[in-house]
Formats: structure tokens, sequence, C-alpha cells
């Protein structure tokens, strides 16, 4: 395929259309590629510049065949749908694009029971996934970042606040524990291993043993 330019999201591995692929976020393109040679079997535009309002959210594949991305800087969320056509190449549906909804600046969303959640230029915002309707927005966080833990919201905030929160459509920002875990600003995602949860900062790094 023709060269692009990357972005500073993370290539994903998916299968979608019944083809196993690499799911990239270029800098003004989505793109899913062959896992055996690379070649391009479908592309979408997705806007961007990498020195200015530049695309550092994940793609996230949605088996059978659709994938949800979103970003910052006014471009907002879609989800596409793919229909794989004969020699494994995909044409691309745009479901749904709303770009006042789920500006992840540089953050990351979760997808759980339809749902989508994340942090709408810093405030949490619930999204139902297939429509693109928003059912809440409450609880500014800042450019941090959300983990599923079970079917808990693990969230930590541009400022280092660890948050516990149980995602509903109904109950906006459920707050069930929260307490500061690191000083200064926290852009870089969480991890879990079992029940150990990592964060870390541009200057210190943090291992929590959580209860079972």
């Amino acid at each position: 395929g023709p060269a692009r330019n990357i972005s500073y999201s993370s290539p994903a591995l998916a299968e979608l259309g019944g083809v196993t692929q690499v799911l990239v976020v270029n800098e003004d393109t989505l793109s899913g590629h062959s896992l055996g040679d690379g070649a391009l079997l479908w592309e979408h535009p997705w806007p961007g510049n990498s020195s200015g309002d530049s695309s550092a959210s994940q793609a996230v594949p949605l088996p059978p065949a659709q994938v949800f991305v979103s970003k910052g800087y006014g471009v907002g969320a879609a989800l596409l749908e793919l229909a794989p056509r004969a020699g494994g190449n995909c044409d691309v549906r745009e479901v749904w694009h709303d770009g006042r909804l789920l500006r992840t600046k540089m953050t990351n969303v979760v997808v759980l029971d339809g749902l989508v959640y994340g942090l709408d230029d810093g405030m949490l915002e619930c999204v139902e996934l297939a429509s693109g309707t928003k059912r809440w927005k409450e609880g500014r966080y800042g450019h941090g970042q959300l983990l599923l833990a079970g079917e808990l919201l693990l969230v930590c905030s541009e400022e280092g606040e660890l948050l516990l929160l149980e995602p509903s459509p109904e109950r906006p920002n459920a707050v069930l524990g929260r307490f500061q875990a690191l000083e200064g600003k926290c852009w870089a995602h969480l991890a879990l291993g079992g029940n150990l949860l990592m964060l870390r900062n541009a200057s210190e790094c943090v291992a929590l043993e959580l209860p079972r």
C-alpha cells in the first residue's frame, strides 16, 4: 500500500470480517493490514497531523466486523463497519461519527456492555456504542487514563489520583474509592497484572496491590 506517516497510537491485532489483520491508526487515516505481508486491506480517512492535532488513542476492534476510533482536537468518535470482499480486502462504512463525543486527546476508551466510557476533553463520558447517543458526562479527570478491571473502571487522573468506579449507563460517575497515587502530570497508561497495578509518570513509578 501507499506510504503513511505513523501516529502516536500503537498497532493492534484484530480479527475483523473473518480476516486476521493489524489495525493501524496512521497520521491521517485508519487502516487494516494483512498479517502475513502487511498488504493494505482497507483504509478510512481519520484527520490528523502529528505535529499538531495528532492521534494517540487506540482503535478498538469490535468483532465480528466493527472498529471504534476516537481522538481529540474536535474530531471526536466514530464507529466503522467492514464488509469483506473477494481476495481479503474490505469495504468500509461509517455507522456514525460525532465530533462532539469522546474527544480522547491522549487517552483510551473502555467498551463494556454496549457502552463506551472515555475522557471527553478531560470529563468522563458514557456513550451508547451502536447509536453514538450520549448517556451522561460527569467528573473532571483531565487527560488521564482508564482501564477495565473485571466490570469496574480504574481511572488515573492527569494529576495522579487513582479512582475505582462502577460503570453504569444510568448512574453517572459512581466512585467507589479514590486516593492520591502519584504526584505531578500522569499521562501514561495503567497496567494491571493479576491484582498488581502499575502506574507511572515522568519522574516516578508505583506498584499497588489491589484487593482480590
